[in-house]
Formats: C-alpha cells, sequence, structure tokens
C-alpha cells in the first residue's frame, strides 16, 4: 500500500503512524531472521566474519522484489553493518529499534527515488562501508557471541 503511494506527497499522520508501526514489526522480524537465527547458524558453520557477508547477502536478496536496484549497495552495507553490531554483542531488540527508526525515516523525510539522492547517498554509503570495515575485530574468538565451550580450551 505504501510503496504504491511513493510519488512525492508527504504521508499524513494516520499514515505516518501505521507506517512507523509497520515498520516496527518488520524491524522486529528481520532482525531476528537474519542478525538471530541465520547470522548465528552461518557463524556456527562459516565464521563470524563470512556468516556476516552472507547474512547481509541474503538481506539483500530479501530485498530485492520490493526495492529498486539502486537501494540493493545500501541494503548490503546496512546488513553488514547490522551483523557486525550483532556480533560486537549488540541484542536484536535494540538492532530491530534502529531498523525501524531507519525505515521510519521514510514516512518523515519523503518518497524521492534512491537514484534522486545523488552524492550524499554514494558519501552514505561509503560510511556504511567504512564503519562496518574499521569496527570489525578480526578475531571471531573476541566475539560475545562465541559459545563460552570454546574458552575453555
Amino acid at each position: 500500500i505504501f510503496l504504491s503511494q511513493s510519488t512525492g506527497a508527504q504521508w499524513g499522520a494516520g499514515q505516518r503512524r501505521l507506517g512507523v508501526a509497520g515498520c516496527l514489526l518488520v524491524g522486529i522480524f528481520e532482525e531476528y531472521l537474519f542478525r538471530g537465527a541465520l547470522l548465528d547458524g552461518l557463524r556456527a558453520r562459516i565464521g563470524a566474519a563470512r556468516g556476516a557477508l552472507a547474512s547481509s547477502l541474503i538481506f539483500t536478496v530479501y530485498h530485492v522484489r520490493p526495492q529498486a536496484i539502486a537501494a540493493w549497495p545500501h541494503i548490503f552495507l546496512t546488513g553488514a553493518v547490522f551483523a557486525n553490531l550483532r556480533l560486537r554483542g549488540m541484542g536484536l531488540a535494540s538492532l530491530a529499534l534502529i531498523h525501524a527508526a531507519v525505515d521510519s525515516a521514510f514516512f518523515f523525510v519523503g518518497k524521492e527515488s534512491v537514484r534522486e539522492y545523488g552524492t550524499s547517498y554514494w558519501v552514505f554509503l561509503a560510511g556504511l562501508f567504512a564503519y562496518a570495515a574499521a569496527t570489525h575485530a578480526p578475531d571471531p574468538m573476541k566475539h560475545p557471541l562465541v559459545d563460552a565451550k570454546s574458552d575453555s580450551g
């Protein structure tokens, strides 16, 4: 419903409330799925860094149909940053709230397409990438989500 109304006009108050509620539900669902069950399973099988990248790629593929191709780099990097935050110990509830806040901005900032963001969009993407690269812990055993059994030797 909301995507079909993406014409550039401002949302009404009722539409914003409904949109924010929907974003909260989406944030909870996607974070518990992609940074919860999927990331935990991938991390156990292929390691933290590869698991984060794989879950981010799957997160992007999940959004292929409803999102424009131009948004895919943003979606992938957002997934990578959120996976990194999860691996560094951030709880799923906090990630869900951040996810919902980011998605909710659509209802307050505007409805322009990704192509219209211009240079600021690419600077934002570069910032996400730099943050993900700068904060990635190189030793997966230092991640708080590694089982306590592996610390015992």
